[in-house]
């Protein structure tokens, strides 16, 4: 095998390997400040990317379908996620996951094969959004860590993060606040929070939203705020059972997996007891500076 390259996100290696005489082509440059070597890490996910047919996955059993894209099987003690083709019987890419989550494998159908590449054949990237998102979401469901449907916001050494589903305004207000003094954008979209050494901290993700600001930043995290709507700017301070409620739904959680599930929800608890948390009433305008402001002070 050839290394290809390392991803860093949050503090997670994903150390890929190609076969020989291949390459990796095609890479997404919003994940440019996360290809890194040399970054520190404290966690790993070994990724071989193969060439070879896929696993039979017919008869497993299915452990979750959702519906649009992928879907998860039990293949002895590990997992087998297959994303499917729309267009055509086929799959685009299928990987297996070792049981512990240390190293997965990557087998790409011939949709990723690049034709008319001299030399060494050309592989279409796949370990980038949806993929390398779905390893993280295991790997830190076992290490402390939760992806959130998010924006992160970061002033000096202090960050934020305003949740929220799809169409909840995280992207607008990003754009209206990027500019402000002294903040800087972590992701529109989806962030990482890890507890290290009993300290939550804020990451930045390469998976970012229509304002494609994607920061490899960490910063320690200062407050937890739930955007809603409102013709009039104010922070709601609210007790940890109501912001659970509003943390889970926007959470990517291995509901499939007990322990992963338990581990998950043990980490969501304690992050609504030992951090600040807000209802962030806001106008959609550069207004509601003002209250990130007040969060970050």
């Amino acid at each position: 095998m050839n290394h290809a390259f390392d991803l860093k996100i949050a503090g997670l290696r994903l150390s890929v390997d190609c076969p020989p005489n291949t390459r990796i082509v095609h890479y997404n440059p919003l994940y440019r400040d996360f290809i890194d070597s040399a970054a520190a890490s404290d966690l790993e996910i070994r990724v071989e990317i193969s060439l070879e047919s896929e696993p039979e996955y017919r008869g497993l059993p299915l452990l979750f379908d959702t519906g649009e894209t992928w879907k998860a099987y039990r293949i002895g003690e590990d997992i087998l996620l297959r994303l499917p083709n729309p267009a055509e019987a086929g799959y685009f890419w299928t990987f297996r996951l070792k049981g512990d989550f240390s190293a997965a494998t990557v087998y790409c159908s011939p949709l990723m094969i690049e034709d008319g590449v001299e030399g060494p054949v050309g592989i279409i990237n796949p370990v980038h959004y949806p993929l390398d998102q779905l390893l993280a979401m295991f790997h830190f469901s076992i290490h402390r860590g939760l992806i959130v449907h998010a924006a992160g916001i970061a002033r000096k050494e202090a960050g934020i993060f305003c949740a929220g589903r799809s169409g909840a305004g995280k992207t607008t207000l990003m754009r209206q606040w990027r500019d402000a003094p002294g903040i800087r954008g972590l992701s529109d979209d989806r962030i990482i929070v890890r507890e290290i050494e009993g300290v939550f901290r804020l990451f930045g993700t390469p998976w970012a939203g229509d304002g494609k600001i994607a920061a490899p930043d960490e910063v320690g995290l200062r407050a937890m705020a739930f955007i809603h709507h409102s013709e009039e700017n104010r922070l709601e301070p609210i007790a940890p059972g109501l912001a659970l409620q509003q943390l889970l739904p926007t959470s990517s959680i291995l509901w499939f997996h007990r322990g992963a599930l338990e581990r998950s929800l043990a980490l969501a608890h304690d992050l609504v007891e030992k951090i600040p948390c807000f209802n962030i009433h806001c106008k959609p305008d550069p207004s509601a500076i003002e209250l990130i402001d007040q969060l970050l002070d």
